[in-house]
């Protein structure tokens, strides 16, 4: 599992993103024998992404509603 989005809610509601990856460790015999992983926080990059999209969806709307004015 290499650089997965995953969100975490908590309890009070909050979410939170993180980009995850994870190996398993394997022994001599190749049986996995422990995991090993790494989360970034990635809330202000899912907001930005949140942001651009909402400010895509008013230009496609301005520039529909505008007809041949443009």
């Amino acid at each position: 599992m290499l650089k997965i989005e995953t969100i975490n809610i908590k309890p009070d509601g909050s979410r939170h993103w993180f980009l995850t990856s994870k190996i398993p460790l394997r022994n001599a015999d190749n049986k996995i024998i422990g995991l090993s992983g790494i989360s970034y926080g990635i809330d202000e990059r899912k907001e930005a992404e949140e942001a651009m999209k909402q400010a895509e969806q008013k230009w496609k709307f301005a520039l529909e509603g505008s007809g041949d004015a443009v």
